[in-house]
């Protein structure tokens, strides 16, 4: 099925434009942009655009896959290459043939990971894990992330040298940036979420009806931070809330209401960052923690940056959002070994824990000035 990049507005069909000269070229190139805003649909439409739409595209996504598994899902593995290895595997990189591979959240790849994809690019070869043949590499590479790369290089948690590798960087405008576009993502949502109800819309949802629906949307004063993606998911709510449970006569005051339930918890952008932020860190400090010999001082202080990351809007609006005991950690956490943990070793002041949690961070003139306040407590 061929790609369909919705939009009218002059900063996508920029970026489009811009994507098929990209796709004219065989330069390694990454995809920035924020969750939900289409880097993969963008890295399909350069595949189909270029001189290799007839291979493979196989897209990877780095922050799902096993941490001790992605050697295995990148290069493939010769049998017996370590326990479970019971035959050989073709990794992404062979499977992809002359095609294409998008390397997602490519900024959660491991730094001894990033090494072998360098040298990968550098030298257009690779080995299976166990192996010792050297296999050609014929696929082209497109990464994409939402974080900020130099910032990473900056911190020590990305190479600079694999980030020069990519030839150019293209950018996916985010939803709050091309608002004109929304009537056409409307309709082009409606459209394909019938199947999804199980019954057809009632008659009176005609055309003059979707318009008003996708001209509120559009005029909603919202920064939509789940971009496209969390685009889809209001509509569907009002679709399923809204369209077939409501007379004609109340569908614009029933609208605003689900609207307002819709959309009054999304963050605000610069919440977002700081989410963006911190989860970044998590990935980076805390998934393979256990594979460190990591203090456990250090260990409960980036479990709590993952707390805060995931309850941002408690953080920011609860001034007492300071866990008391270990349990209580554990719990907010939702981590049973820690909450029985037989050595508990929290510090007197649990605040210090949070200061030092969002100082780590390093992005304090990013901070909402709540969490600002926090730290200078």
């Amino acid at each position: 099925m061929a790609v369909n990049i919705i939009g009218q507005s002059k900063i996508i069909v920029d970026s489009l434009n811009r994507a098929r000269h990209i796709a004219d070229t065989n330069f390694s190139v990454i995809i920035l942009g924020e969750t939900g805003s289409g880097k993969e649909l963008f890295a399909r439409y350069i595949h189909e655009q270029s001189a290799r739409k007839k291979g493979e595209f196989i897209a990877l996504n780095i922050a799902a896959c096993n941490s001790n598994l992605i050697d295995s899902d990148l290069f493939g593995h010769e049998k017996g290459a370590f326990t479970g290895a019971t035959s050989r595997r073709q990794g992404i990189f062979e499977r992809a043939g002359g095609g294409t591979v998008l390397l997602d959240e490519i900024g959660d790849l491991s730094l001894d990971l990033q090494v072998k994809l360098l040298r990968v690019l550098e030298n257009e070869e690779f080995q299976r894990v166990g192996g010792n043949d050297n296999l050609p590499m014929k696929a082209r590479v497109l990464a994409a992330t939402n974080v900020d790369l130099e910032q990473n290089v900056a911190n020590g948690r990305f190479r600079e040298d694999l980030c020069c590798r990519f030839a150019t960087k293209l950018v996916v405008p985010s939803l709050r940036e091309r608002k004109d576009d929304i009537p056409l993502l409307v309709k082009h949502i409606i459209d394909n979420e019938k199947h999804n109800l199980g019954k057809a819309y009632p008659d009176w949802f005609n055309e003059q009806y979707r318009q008003n629906l996708a001209q509120m949307l559009k005029d909603y004063p919202y920064e939509w931070p789940g971009n496209i993606r969390g685009l889809q998911q209001v509509l569907r709510a009002l679709l399923i809330e809204v369209v077939h449970y409501t007379d004609p006569e109340k569908f614009e005051k029933q609208v605003s209401s689900v609207m307002e339930s819709q959309c009054s918890s999304g963050k605000s952008s610069l919440e977002g960052e700081l989410c963006r932020l911190i989860s970044n860190l998590v990935r980076e400090n805390i998934i393979n923690y256990h594979l460190t010999n990591m203090s456990i001082r250090s260990r409960i202080n980036g479990l709590l940056v993952e707390a805060i990351s995931e309850g941002l809007d408690l953080a920011l609006t609860l001034d007492n959002f300071v866990p008391r005991t270990q349990k209580e950690l554990g719990e907010i956490l939702g981590i049973p070994n820690l909450v029985f943990s037989s050595h508990p070793r929290l510090p007197k002041n649990d605040n210090d824990f949070m200061v030092k949690a969002l100082k780590n961070c390093g992005y304090r003139d990013k901070f909402p000035k709540k969490v600002n306040d926090l730290i200078m407590m």
